[in-house]
């Protein structure tokens, strides 16, 4: 006769050292209490913190002209259409991670694009200005900009 667990019993099955298991178990349980439990501060910083961006992120320029010039006339066509197909690309996965990342997407380079030119990017500081935001909040926005999961 099989034994059924009890309502607040936990089986662990032991496939792997008890360390890992005892990881797995207490974010588990922590998750749990957490969810049945009225929200501390601790938590709701945690959940607050889960949605910022990192400020002044590493980003980095790549410079690809001297090893673009270097290839052949079927390379450098090859190169281009996959990126076009890459560029184009990133709207089926920002779909398949969220239905608004797409506008959001949208959004920002409307916001950082010329209004004269969409291709051309627009002029930070009249931005920046035009928004009445202070030197802080400006680099916040671009960071935000930057990293935003879309």
């Amino acid at each position: 006769m099989v034994k059924e667990p009890m309502k607040n019993q936990l089986l662990i099955r032991l496939t792997k050292p008890l360390s890992q298991h005892s990881i797995r178990f207490s974010t588990r349980l922590r998750i749990t209490r957490m969810a049945y439990s009225t929200p501390t501060q601790i938590q709701i910083q945690k959940k607050i913190d889960r949605h910022q961006a990192d400020l002044n992120p590493p980003i980095c320029s790549l410079n690809v002209s001297a090893s673009f010039s270097r290839l052949s006339r079927e390379e450098r066509l090859y190169a281009h259409w996959m990126s076009r197909a890459s560029w184009h690309g990133a709207r089926i996965i920002m779909n398949q991670w969220t239905p608004k990342s797409e506008q959001l997407y949208d959004f920002i380079l409307t916001l950082f694009g010329s209004h004269s030119d969409p291709t051309q990017p627009a002029c930070f500081e009249s931005l920046r200005e035009n928004a009445q935001l202070n030197t802080e909040e400006w680099e916040q926005a671009l960071d935000y900009s930057a990293q935003v999961k879309l």
